[in-house]
């Protein structure tokens, strides 16, 4: 995140809430960026919005999704 200059006006995709997802979505909201987590079902839904604070959530197999 550092690397790309990552700063709060940025909007910030996370591929999957695993191990490593879990984390940037929390690094994420804490530099105060808008934060999308991209994911394959709907199993961790509901810790990525309301435990880790994202502010999005979308199916990756959905075709029909604008964010």
């Amino acid at each position: 995140m550092q690397r790309f200059n990552l700063r709060s006006t940025h909007r910030l995709a996370v591929a999957g809430l695993g191990g490593l997802g879990h984390m940037a979505v929390k690094y994420g909201k804490a530099w105060g960026c808008h934060v999308t987590v991209l994911s394959r079902g709907d199993a961790k839904k509901e810790d990525a919005l309301s435990k880790l604070g994202a502010d999005a959530y979308v199916l990756s197999e959905d075709s029909h999704v604008h964010v």
